[in-house]
């Protein structure tokens, strides 16, 4: 994109649009990349867009939900997403939802969001202190369950920042 085609205005209200987290529709004038995107002028902020509808969604319903009950939606959510990833329904042989708000795009960038915030919250309540692991009746591994789990994702950063 060279911006040469797009007038000042709209690239202003992009930018506007962009600090509110107002998201653009496809097609509409201050989308001023023209590939449909949310943030034409910020890709990445498609995630956190879907991250305040996950905080939303906690602080209006999903903290009130039982640990059992929070084990089904996320079950649910995790068949959602191996559903939509193995079915191929963007059409480009991969999982690459989110971006944009278009029909299959907007609900896979929420399962995308909505299943690794749900097993989060899960593994919170099941790791707390002196409540056991993820498998009930192992309580004195629990700890060692989650260190592990966290351990994995600081040296994924670890090895992403170098």
């Amino acid at each position: 994109w060279d911006g040469s085609r797009v007038s000042v205005s709209m690239a202003m209200l992009a930018l506007l649009a962009a600090m509110f987290m107002i998201p653009a529709w496809p097609g509409c004038p201050y989308e001023v990349r023209g590939n449909g995107e949310m943030f034409p002028l910020n890709g990445p902020a498609w995630s956190l867009f879907f991250e305040y509808i996950g905080n939303i969604l906690y602080g209006l319903l999903v903290h009130r939900l039982s640990t059992r009950m929070l084990t089904a939606v996320t079950t649910l959510l995790g068949v959602v997403l191996v559903w939509m990833t193995v079915g191929d329904f963007v059409g480009w042989g991969m999982f690459g939802v989110g971006w944009t708000l278009d029909g299959v795009n907007f609900w896979g960038g929420l399962a995308r969001m909505l299943f690794p915030y749900s097993l989060g919250m899960l593994l919170s309540r099941r790791f707390r202190q002196g409540e056991g692991s993820l498998l009930a009746g192992h309580g004195r591994h629990g700890g060692f369950v989650y260190g592990a789990l966290h351990s994995r994702q600081v040296a994924c950063v670890l090895e992403w920042s170098v």
